[in-house]
């Protein structure tokens, strides 16, 4: 590793007896060049010599120091070098006016060996500091950058990898039906159950691919919504009915309770809407532990309809109240051997309630069931 490299410091005062000084102080540890003009102070500047700082005087003929520090300053590669005014003028109205043009720092005349060895060294290690601040971040931002261009080429593989499946696997569902059908009429019923079993499972997948690829639209701003006037409550009745086959399966039933809501309308998109609410029914059927009826519940408050489902299931620890909304947070989640909803629905249902200008959340303690609630503006 070679030498640390010296600092560059350039002087710039009009008197030849200062100059002479300064050098002599600080050329034992820096590279110093010296200028006795403004003048002559930019043309150095303006040579392909770098400096780290400048000691500059303030009183001087034709162009004063406070003038050549606002050309200094209106420079892009040298606005960041650091000025320390030199100067015997002691007035705190001289003081602030080279702090307001740019100066960091100010030493009065006549100065003594140590305060400027101890300023010089305190802006150099200052703006070394910053140096290397800047270049961390430049780094990082270009690592960012990187980043951010891996995870869009990943999510596109992701969903051209997802959205070729979904043809196969609706061929297989089809297939399992038609063959149901060939096979009606006097089949073992155990082969019977072994096709709805594939159907079941083929229709899941389906389910999770529109998932993952209206994730990915709702996250980009390209999922078409159809936003029109609904009643909410023909979208509670609609949702209810959609899953009636899953709840004779599951034993479960629904109480559903409208609060003071008949006949109030939402602006939304009434089939994604529908499936937030499918959703949430779903998931409290899934993780009931009886089978005590789940709670549909909707009313008004504050210029929103509020939709709650309710159920006596296994519950939610308050650390994963956020993250069982976020796409990643249920990879966390699951690595961590739990699991407190199905897939990435409830990603799903965050996203769609939120490009409706909504509100979803949860309250639930573990053991103690599930309050999950969503909130859409009443139209």
């Amino acid at each position: 590793m070679g030498e640390k490299r010296r600092a560059s410091i350039l002087l710039v005062d009009d008197s030849s007896e200062n100059l002479t000084v300064l050098s002599s102080l600080l050329s034992e540890e820096y590279d110093v060049s010296a200028a006795k003009s403004g003048e002559r102070a930019l043309e150095i500047l303006g040579s392909e010599k770098s400096f780290d700082i400048i000691l500059l005087d303030i009183v001087m003929p034709e162009m004063d120091g406070f003038e050549l520090c606002r050309l200094i300053k209106t420079n892009e590669r040298l606005k960041s070098i650091p000025i320390i005014f030199i100067s015997a003028l002691s007035e705190v109205d001289s003081k602030v006016k080279g702090f307001q043009i740019g100066g960091v720092d100010y030493i009065t005349k006549p100065f003594q060996k140590e305060e400027v060895l101890a300023r010089v060294r305190t802006h150099l290690t200052i703006r070394e500091l910053t140096s290397e601040l800047i270049e961390k971040n430049r780094r990082l931002e270009e690592n960012n950058r990187k980043l951010m261009e891996l995870e869009r080429l990943r999510e596109n593989l992701t969903n051209m990898i997802i959205h070729d499946m979904r043809s196969p696997l609706t061929a297989v569902m089809s297939m399992f039906e038609l063959l149901k059908m060939e096979l009606q009429d006097g089949a073992d019923p155990q082969v019977i159950q072994y096709i709805d079993s594939g159907v079941s499972s083929a229709q899941s997948l389906i389910e999770m691919i529109n998932s993952l690829l209206d994730i990915s639209r709702l996250e980009e701003g390209k999922m078409p919504l159809d936003i029109s006037e609904h009643l909410i409550d023909q979208i509670v009745d609609d949702a209810i009915k959609s899953i009636e086959p899953l709840m004779k399966k599951s034993g479960c039933s629904l109480k559903v309770e409208n609060n003071d809501c008949k006949g109030i309308t939402v602006k939304c998109d009434g089939e994604i809407i529908k499936r937030v609410l499918v959703n949430l029914i779903t998931n409290s059927l899934r993780h009931s532990m009886s089978k005590s009826p789940i709670k549909i519940s909707y009313g008004k408050k504050d210029g929103f309809v509020v939709v709650s489902v309710i159920d006596d299931g296994i519950g939610i620890p308050k650390e994963y109240h956020q993250k069982i909304f976020e796409k990643f947070g249920q990879v966390e989640i699951r690595e961590r051997k739990e699991k407190y909803s199905t897939g990435l629905g409830l990603t799903f249902c965050k996203l769609a309630i939120e490009a409706h200008n909504g509100k979803i959340g949860v309250e639930s303690e573990k053991g103690k069931g599930s309050k999950f609630f969503f909130s859409l503006p009443i139209h």
